[in-house]
């Protein structure tokens, strides 16, 4: 290992393939050199990018919740092809920021999937709430709660992305989906309800396929009487104080 690689544990990454992409980076499934296990390889734009993906690091690193991401890496990386390599950014002057968190299985959380849409939303509301509850906690809230962010596979839900994660008493919004967003009333505020509003209108589109076409989602779901004990927990989650 070089002394421009003496900061990190890793050699680098192999890249195989690109996994999503956001306004401030690139997210790609990789495999750490030299062994088997996946990652999601979130990469910055450009080397001014490191304060989002230093921020989801911090709160990765505080997050122990099995449900929550679980950082792996962080520093700088050069990226060759179809690998990243660590570097020291003071001896690369094309390294960017990197965040490498465990790979997490699954897809985006959608209704069926072998299941009744109630079953999918119950166990939602579990995996879910019991993630948000460890995050909230922590004095965290998530900030983009929606279904792209939570990852159903056999093993349950998991929630990803802390990019946005930011204190859980904040008044002001930073890039959350609008669509979950409770724009008319004092939930906007707090960044803690609106974590729960986002869940409560992920899981009424889950059961209502009426919502999930809605354009406010949120406005849908409380005019509507949801089945069973799915209906009490979104009443509770999308209640307007």
């Amino acid at each position: 290992m070089s002394g421009g690689e003496a900061s990190s544990k890793l050699a680098g990454y192999e890249i195989l393939e690109l996994a999503g992409a956001g306004g401030s980076g690139l997210v790609y499934r990789a495999r750490r050199a030299g062994s088997p296990e996946l990652v999601a390889l979130k990469l910055a734009r450009e080397s001014t990018g490191s304060a989002p993906l230093a921020r989801e690091a911090m709160h990765a690193a505080l997050a122990l919740s099995p449900r929550l991401p679980e950082l792996v890496d962080v520093g700088w990386a050069l990226i060759t092809g179809a690998s990243a390599r660590v570097v020291d950014p003071a001896h690369a002057a094309d390294a960017v920021p990197f965040v490498a968190l465990r790979w997490a299985p699954g897809a985006p959380l959608v209704g069926g999937a072998g299941k009744s849409h109630v079953e999918v939303a119950l166990g939602a509301a579990r995996d879910v709430g019991d993630a948000l509850a460890d995050l909230h906690e922590m004095g965290v809230a998530h900030g983009d709660v929606k279904p792209a962010n939570l990852l159903a596979s056999s093993g349950g839900v998991r929630v990803i992305d802390l990019g946005l994660a930011g204190p859980l008493h904040a008044t002001t919004v930073e890039g959350a989906t609008l669509r979950y967003l409770d724009r008319g009333s004092s939930a906007l505020g707090d960044a803690r309800a609106r974590d729960l509003v986002a869940l409560g209108a992920v899981l009424a589109e889950l059961v209502d396929p009426a919502i999930a076409a809605a354009d406010d989602p949120i406005a849908a779901a409380r005019a509507r009487r949801l089945p069973g004990p799915i209906g009490a927990i979104c009443a509770a989650l999308l209640a307007p104080s």
